[in-house]
């Protein structure tokens, strides 16, 4: 799965799970359904038609960087594990993807 492929998941997944119909994003971002719609399903078939997305996705991938969509109220856990891991606290090294979703070492 690549990066663009993540986000559409995500933003799917979430969307459903807060209970909202890709009108309700629409009506809360000022767009169109249509526009929603298109994200989601570009980003799910790698088609990324706009300059500034796709060079996002570029540079996040140059820089070896996997963007990732994050609760609001899980970012100060996520900043605390990649701290700990950056000073090297953790035991042993595990992914935020890991972390995130308490994936057991064993795997």
């Amino acid at each position: 799965m690549n990066v663009a492929n993540a986000l559409a998941k995500t933003f799917r997944t979430t969307r459903k799970q807060l209970g909202f119909r890709q009108a309700d994003v629409a009506a809360r971002l000022h767009r169109s359904m249509g526009r929603i719609a298109e994200l989601e399903n570009d980003l799910e078939q790698g088609r990324c038609k706009r300059d500034r997305l796709q060079l996002f996705l570029e540079m996040a991938d140059a820089l070896n960087l996997v963007p990732v969509l994050v609760p609001q109220n899980r970012v100060g856990e996520v900043e605390r594990i990649l701290h700990q891991s950056a000073r090297g606290e953790l035991t042993k090294p595990r992914s935020v993807y890991e972390e995130l979703h308490d994936i057991p070492d064993s795997i």
